[in-house]
């Protein structure tokens, strides 16, 4: 994937996430937890969300 490819898909995802937040009536901190859980949790925080396990996919 050349950069400019990787720099739009990471602009769509980000577009994506931010309608989905917007839809569900996430509120900031609900929509941290969904993108990063070890930032509001912590590194030894053991689960994984959804993006966590698209990321696995890639």
């Amino acid at each position: 994937m050349t950069q400019p490819t990787k720099v739009r898909r990471a602009q769509l995802c980000a577009e994506l996430d931010a309608c989905y937040a917007c839809l569900y009536g996430h509120v900031p901190d609900e929509l941290r937890y969904n993108l990063d859980p070890k930032e509001v949790h912590g590194e030894d925080f053991p689960g994984e969300t959804f993006r966590g396990q698209c990321q696995h996919d890639v």
